[in-house]
């Protein structure tokens, strides 16, 4: 497994933490209240990542901020979700890209070039964060084809980042 490996690691100050707190809330729609010395800030080999209790919560992707896994299993959002089947489900764990085949319903508002995360369809579980390669409605007509393009995954290197579960 390669190393996920985090530079100039920091503790978020004011300033970070309005920024933050101001990024977050408009990718998600919701209301974040990260304080000062509550959560880091590292520079990771594609951008910028937050840290919580030395675990990647969110991540910098070009100039979006996005919820990794672990971020997005404390706090939902209610959109910006693709639902796979729970056939998709073994594929996504070992870090495929997820296919318009195994897509069963899609928020509402997600078009192509959007962050979006994956979720499973008994438990609404988050699974992965992706980007859309399609439109929403596309990705539920659609019988073939790459819908997201998976970015980071549970058991990837960002998950295991900051020890064991």
């Amino acid at each position: 497994m390669a190393q996920f490996n985090l530079r100039r690691r920091h503790p978020v100050n004011k300033r970070e933490a309005r920024t933050l707190n101001a990024a977050l809330a408009e990718a998600h729609g919701l209301e974040f209240s990260y304080r000062p010395g509550e959560v880091e800030l590292a520079q990771s080999p594609t951008g910028q990542a937050l840290l919580r209790d030395g675990r990647v919560i969110a991540f910098e992707r070009g100039d979006r901020w996005h919820l990794a896994v672990r971020g997005l299993l404390e706090l939902a959002p209610p959109g910006g979700w693709v639902q796979v089947d729970m056939g998709a489900v073994p594929f996504l764990r070992n870090g495929a890209n997820v296919m318009a085949a195994g897509i069963n319903d899609v928020a509402e508002a997600v078009t192509k070039g959007d962050l979006v995360w994956v979720r499973e369809e008994n438990h609404q579980r988050p699974l992965a964060v992706g980007e859309a390669s399609m439109d929403g409605a596309e990705m539920v007509a659609a019988a073939r084809g790459m819908a997201v393009k998976t970015l980071h995954h549970i058991g990837d290197t960002v998950w295991d980042f900051g020890g064991d579960d």
